[in-house]
């Protein structure tokens, strides 16, 4: 990812304390996203994939499903300005170097408003 810009927030290994811990980080996330929007930078978050899906605590659950709402306002309100925002979903033992490939994709590609799913926890489930 030598040659992409922009924010790659990864919040897939958090899971906060209770809900101090995540008013906290999303304050911080949230405000790092106001930086890269004001830079014209494109933005990744990259989230727990079993927490989209309900299959984790909920606060981590909170944290994913919160990030996904952030990146599709991101898009929406950026979509003019042409920033891009997208979230990639992984699971614990996704390979660290098609996660890269992945997010340098979505950096670089122009995709704005993606779910891109990088884990195979959403197969054959249906949401919680």
């Amino acid at each position: 990812m030598e040659n992409a810009k922009g924010l790659v927030y990864d919040a897939s290994v958090s899971d906060p304390a209770d809900w101090a811990a995540l008013e906290t980080e999303l304050d911080a996330v949230f405000r790092l996203t106001q930086q890269a929007v004001l830079a014209g930078e494109p933005i990744v978050y990259v989230v727990h994939e079993p927490s989209i899906w309900g299959h984790a605590t909920p606060l981590r659950s909170a944290l994913a499903t919160a990030l996904m709402g952030g990146m599709r306002s991101a898009a929406v309100e950026g979509a003019r300005a042409g920033l891009a925002a997208n979230v990639i979903a992984t699971d614990d033992d996704v390979d660290p170097t098609r996660l890269a490939d992945a997010i340098e994709f979505l950096l670089t590609s122009g995709l704005t408003g993606q779910l891109l799913t990088c884990g195979t926890t959403h197969l054959g489930r249906p949401a919680a």
